[in-house]
């Protein structure tokens, strides 16, 4: 739903830039970057806030690492500065690519007041030492970076049911939800990009980079339907796929835990079911949240289908299932996609105004 990227030990700032710009496809409803203990969020696209002088001086702050993030709303109003990433939460700082889908119980067993799912991670991060014990809290899929105050020289990520890799070099860990960004960013192939293996959590030091990984063993399953289609599949697993857009119309609302494998209703692939978008699969309609993301990007690009909202959205991907419109728009989507990583160029434009955001020291 957002995108989430960064870097540990020695980073650079250019690299960090484009990053984030090439964050901003998997949301622009809001932005911010962490840069130690300094940095500036809000509700404005990654381009306008990069575009702003006061975010250039965040920059200029010493530090072994930056956490960013691009918003793309699901719970909370996007037009709030307060809803943006990263969140703050006594000791915790971090941010999310996600849904959580017991936001509600789960807000009242921290007993916390919030309006953005993520801010419940940092809750369960903040009140439970056992990093496992706080995941476990929590049902749904996420790619996370955090720091916590606690252990000042480390730096987390974890990842279940999600995206998120790592691109090393010998003085730097730079990480991305899309690996695509970093080979864009860095030239790279795809052989020297690493996925953080799922359900795991991984523990970075800042100044050796040395990387220790720990299992996540209490996770619990998100529910799905009997009758799944698909989840966790993207615009290249489209681009991989021979799969049908055709679909079984028959809706179960019966619930399980067990995982199935079944094919997306926008992109065809079939890939495990733990992953489905749970807002839709509740109507009857499987759509991975991947696809869910990649439809606000196609959609932006055709005026039938731009949505101002995430209920919205879903309403629009529905609408487009029932019409027969699904491969025409999605293929015009990933066509659009491959010419983007032939030829995009090593920096940007802005061509928006500055922002006049502020700068302030995190907690």
């Amino acid at each position: 739903m957002c995108g989430i990227f960064g870097a540990i030990g020695k980073w650079d700032k250019k690299d960090i830039r484009l990053l984030a710009l090439l964050n901003q496809n998997r949301g622009a409803h809001a932005s911010g970057i962490l840069v130690g203990s300094h940095y500036i969020k809000g509700a404005y696209s990654m381009e306008e806030m990069l575009a702003s002088p006061k975010a250039n001086s965040v920059f200029e702050y010493e530090s072994r690492f930056v956490i960013g993030h691009t918003r793309f709303a699901t719970h909370g109003a996007k037009t709030k500065d307060e809803n943006a990433h990263p969140f703050f939460r006594n000791n915790i700082s971090g941010v999310h690519n996600g849904i959580i889908d017991n936001f509600e119980s789960l807000k009242k067993s921290l007993n916390i007041e919030c309006e953005v799912d993520s801010e419940c991670i940092f809750e369960a991060l903040d009140q439970y030492d056992d990093i496992d014990e706080a995941l476990g809290k929590c049902v749904g899929y996420w790619g996370l970076a955090w720091v916590n105050s606690n252990t000042p020289d480390k730096l987390f990520l974890s990842k279940h049911n999600c995206v998120l890799s790592l691109y090393k070099t010998p003085e730097c860990i730079y990480f991305s939800s899309d690996s695509r960004h970093l080979e864009i960013c860095f030239g790279i192939d795809e052989k020297e990009i690493e996925d953080v293996n799922d359900d795991v959590f991984l523990s970075i030091d800042m100044k050796t980079l040395k990387i220790e990984e720990t299992k996540l063993t209490k996770l619990q399953k998100r529910k799905v339907a009997k009758d799944p289609r698909t989840d966790g599949c993207s615009a290249s697993s489209f681009r991989n796929s021979k799969g049908s857009n055709e679909y079984n119309s028959t809706k179960s609302t019966e619930i399980i835990t067990t995982e199935t494998t079944e094919v997306c209703q926008l992109c065809g692939a079939e890939t495990e079911a733990s992953n489905l978008e749970a807002e839709l699969l509740e109507q009857g309609y499987a759509v991975c949240s991947d696809c869910v993301l990649d439809y606000w990007n196609c959609g932006n690009k055709d005026t039938t289908y731009i949505a101002n909202s995430w209920d919205e959205q879903l309403e629009s991907i529905k609408e487009m299932i029932e019409s027969d419109q699904v491969s025409s728009i999605m293929a015009g989507y990933i066509e659009e996609e491959e010419k983007k990583k032939d030829t995009h160029s090593s920096s940007l434009p802005f061509n928006q105004k500055p922002v006049d955001a502020e700068i302030v020291i995190a907690r």
